[in-house]
């Protein structure tokens, strides 16, 4: 059974699944230097030399190497299915991070911010991308050995010592604000520095000591997570849906009303401006004070 589904499993990645990575062109500058390839000259700018190139040289941005062409693949013409197989890659990439998230797996949430920034740079979500790319960095450049190995691995924390329950940092401490601000209400409203600080230190102990009472005493606390209903029913109504109309089906010339002209390739990145915007990020990055031992 478990070979059967894992078979399964394997064609509906290779079939559905599309991630065409585009590659960065060779014509260019590769470094920090901005200089023509063709007579050597430099500039302090990316936009004065393509202006250079266009009025010297008689060059595009086009012509010198460019823009990654959407998909190796040719367009379907069935815009509905093209759809249908973005949204299955983008959500199986989320499960996958979330999965990565909930064991722990430093280096698997490393990979996975690899591809995903590439799908934040081409959607214009420019500071996320940005984000995800200071970390690598940090990761394989900028830390030291062991710091580097303390941000991979200590991305998140585990309250419960289950195998499966990590949490990301910043949602752990969001726990303990909510336990601040618990804590802080019995003020009714009269906060000063000194009430911060006292609270501050001593939230997450009391804390602590009341569910340790509560333990003793066998009462229930209230877990505070959401339970989730039964959602079988809904999945069942959703896959009869897409059977009938054919969602994961060649049926040429669909197209939503929405979208009707939906690309199978959402990573149809201009690779020369990619180049450059990743060439000067790193730059920019590499020149904060805290990376400068």
């Amino acid at each position: 059974m478990r070979q059967h589904i894992l078979k399964n499993a394997e064609e509906v990645v290779q079939t559905y699944v599309h991630l065409d990575f585009p590659k960065i062109p060779e014509q260019g500058y590769q470094s920090n230097n901005i200089i023509c390839d063709i007579c050597n000259k430099k500039y302090k700018h990316a936009a004065t030399l393509e202006k250079h190139k266009s009025e010297v040289h008689g060059m595009s941005a086009d012509d010198a190497g460019a823009s990654s062409e959407t998909s190796s693949k040719a367009d379907s013409g069935d815009h509905v299915l093209n759809y249908s197989k973005v949204s299955l890659t983008l959500g199986l990439l989320k499960l996958n991070h979330d999965d990565s998230i909930r064991m722990g797996d430093g280096e698997r949430i490393l990979r996975m911010d690899k591809v995903l920034y590439l799908f934040y740079k081409a959607f214009n979500c420019t500071k996320y991308a940005y984000g995800i790319l200071e970390t690598l960095l940090q990761a394989r450049v900028l830390l030291s050995d062991r710091l580097a190995h303390r941000l991979i691995w200590n991305r998140t924390v585990n309250n419960s010592g289950k195998y499966d329950t990590n949490l990301p940092n910043d949602l752990d401490l969001e726990h303990c604000n909510r336990t601040f601000k618990d804590e802080a209400h019995s003020y009714r409203g009269v906060f000063t520095d000194k009430m911060i600080s006292r609270v501050s230190r001593s939230a997450i102990k009391t804390e602590n000591i009341l569910k340790n009472h509560d333990n003793s005493s066998s009462v229930h606390r209230p877990s505070g997570k959401h339970t989730p209903g039964d959602i079988t029913c809904d999945i069942e109504i959703l896959i009869q849906q897409f059977l009938d109309q054919r969602v994961f089906e060649f049926v040429p010339g669909r197209r939503h009303s929405a979208f009707p002209d939906f690309k199978v390739n959402q990573l149809s990145l201009d690779m020369n401006h990619f180049r450059d915007w990743l060439s000067r990020s790193m730059k920019k990055i590499s020149k904060k004070h805290f990376y400068r031992y």
